[in-house]
């Protein structure tokens, strides 16, 4: 930053006056201390289902992982006071409804048909793009929770023992 400082001085009834400029320069350094925060393990095991039951699954709780890092240095610290977030398919969503197709559904070990059904509260389905927030408050230093429950559900008849993979992204806004 520069900054100039006219000092006047004047001697008698203000006719013979001074004037002296200073200028100063002066250089800051910032330093600002961020929290940074991510995702560790990207995936989730559902586990194993009976095919006769599929539809009658209830939804398992699991945790997303989003893991948060103080910066080291810096008297200016920036912390979210919370964050939003929401889900966008990556895998695409089986028309008019909330299911995640199979990623393998025609591949020699998938299980065809059979998707996931996702939702933030064990009740409701999640809904899907940028107009769908969700959000938890005051993130910290070290490992937070997003709570995520997931379900098995068919999309169509062609259904048969193999693997199931669904994929979904998390877009995450800080505030």
């Amino acid at each position: 930053m520069l900054f100039e400082i006219e000092v006047s001085s004047c001697t008698g009834n203000n006719t013979n006056c001074n004037s002296v400029r200073f200028n100063f320069n002066l250089n800051t350094i910032l330093q600002v201390n961020l929290m940074t925060c991510g995702f560790e393990d990207q995936s989730i095991d559902t586990g194993r289902f009976v095919l006769s039951r599929i539809n009658n699954e209830n939804y398992q709780f699991h945790h997303i992982r989003f893991d948060c890092i103080q910066g080291e240095q810096g008297e200016l610290v920036f912390e979210p006071s919370d964050v939003e977030y929401y889900f966008e398919p990556v895998t695409i969503q089986e028309s008019g409804t909330s299911i995640l197709k199979n990623d393998l559904e025609n591949s020699e070990d998938g299980a065809g048909q059979i998707g996931f059904q996702l939702s933030n509260d064990g009740t409701n389905e999640i809904q899907y793009g940028k107009s769908n927030y969700y959000s938890f408050q005051h993130p910290h230093e070290g490992s937070n929770q997003i709570p995520l429950f997931i379900r098995p559900r068919t999309y169509g008849n062609n259904v048969s023992s193999g693997q199931i993979m669904s994929r979904v992204k998390i877009v995450v806004m800080y505030n």
